[in-house]
């Protein structure tokens, strides 16, 4: 059934996007501002645009550029923790506009996230950025953006190896934010063995401005490819190469003055009306890919300087902790792949209650269905959480379909 799926929807795309491309001789024709204009569509990376001035360069210059890319994933969950339950939702609708102006060097991006989950600080926007790219060793992006922290904040959401994000990762690491980063995928030039990103953000994550106590966060992060550059912001290994490529990161931040309990994440609380509290975080990560096998692996921790702050009777706990996970990927075919994780967050001696009281250890298996990579493919997934003695929580099964145009 998946097969036949994978096999009509390739049939469909060529037949609806494919045309006979004209004689290698016949050029462009010319847009009314003597700049050629070209207009491309591929699955899984949108509907372009992109003028290029007419004459006498080779290759043409791209200055101006325009890119539309639609993203939907529709998904079922059924719960067993308690009664059985059983929801269809539309887990995730994106609409990414983004493209070049006046030079190639000049990007900007936007990107909005349609579904009622992704709506945060009462607006439904996700990403807001403008970068200028000042040669191979630096480009400079501001704006609300992702905070690319750790392996899992580098990853695409369309790229999942699973189908949602491992729980720790929602309570120690990164979401979106506003401010600066300047990095670089290939620094000093040795074919992407080395890349590097700094950044300083406002730290209460994005669509926020409720007035506080001065305080940013201040980020670092290290990648080493021993083998060079690959794309490690996409999980799995659906090309299957023959080359190996790894990737390690180490990254760390601090934060001053918080005014959520987790930092740049968790409940807010007026700063000013507490004493000052700071928040220290560490990552180290790994991520293998060769020959359809991927392996990765995270370890994170975040530490608050004090474990709880008093105004009078009232009490705000920091949320200090730590969390990891172990996941395992193989190609089965040349479009089924097989896919598991375990992993686990554990609070601190002296933390929230809530956090030292969570469920500590997550296991999840699956298998994905890739009909155009991870551009159209179906997933099913179980997982479930357990105590730290090992005992079940909650477990469910999941069911989804992306499609990204």
């Amino acid at each position: 059934m998946t097969a036949s799926l994978c096999f009509l929807w390739a049939m469909l795309q060529a037949a609806a996007f494919s045309t006979t491309p004209p004689p290698s001789d016949a050029p462009p024709p010319p847009s009314p501002m003597g700049a050629v204009t070209r207009l491309h569509f591929a699955m899984g990376q949108g509907v372009s645009i992109a003028t290029a001035e007419a004459e006498g360069e080779e290759p043409p210059s791209e200055k101006w550029a325009l890119r539309l890319r639609p993203m939907a994933q529709l998904r079922n969950v059924t719960s067993f923790a308690g009664a059985t339950t059983n929801a269809l939702s539309v887990g995730a609708v994106r609409l990414l506009l983004e493209g070049r102006a006046f030079d190639k060097r000049l990007v900007f991006s936007v990107l909005m996230g349609l579904s009622t989950d992704e709506v945060d600080g009462g607006s439904g926007l996700l990403d807001a950025w403008l970068s200028w790219k000042f040669g191979r060793d630096a480009t400079l992006r501001v704006g609300q953006q992702r905070v690319i922290y750790d392996m899992i904040s580098a990853v695409v959401r369309s790229g999942y190896l699973g189908i949602t994000r491992e729980r720790f990762a929602s309570e120690f690491g990164m979401s979106r934010d506003v401010g600066a980063a300047l990095y670089s995928e290939d620094f000093l030039g040795m074919g992407g063995l080395l890349a590097y990103r700094v950044g300083v953000y406002g730290g209460q994550g994005r669509n926020r401005a409720e007035a506080k106590r001065f305080g940013l966060l201040y980020m670092a992060r290290l990648t080493l490819r021993p083998f060079g550059y690959f794309e490690d912001t996409v999980e799995g290994d659906v090309e299957r190469l023959e080359r190996v490529r790894l990737a390690v990161g180490l990254s760390g931040a601090y934060q001053n003055h918080v005014a959520r309990t987790g930092g740049q994440s968790g409940e807010g609380f007026d700063s000013f009306a507490f004493p000052a509290m700071h928040v220290y975080y560490a990552n180290a990560d790994i991520m293998l890919k060769w020959r359809g096998l991927y392996v990765a692996g995270q370890y994170t921790r975040r530490a608050s300087t004090k474990a709880f702050v008093e105004n009078g009777s009232q009490r705000i706990w920091g949320r200090s902790g730590e969390g990891y996970v172990v996941k395992a990927a193989y190609m089965l075919t040349s479009w089924l792949e097989g896919a598991g994780r375990w992993g686990g967050q554990f609070g601190a001696r002296r933390t929230e209650p809530g956090l030292a009281a969570f469920p500590k250890h997550e296991f999840a298996v699956g298998l994905n269905a890739y009909c155009i990579g991870h551009a159209l493919k179906v997933q099913a997934e179980y997982a479930a959480r357990f105590s730290e003695a090992k005992v079940l929580y909650e477990h469910w099964l999941r069911l989804q379909m992306q499609v990204v145009f």
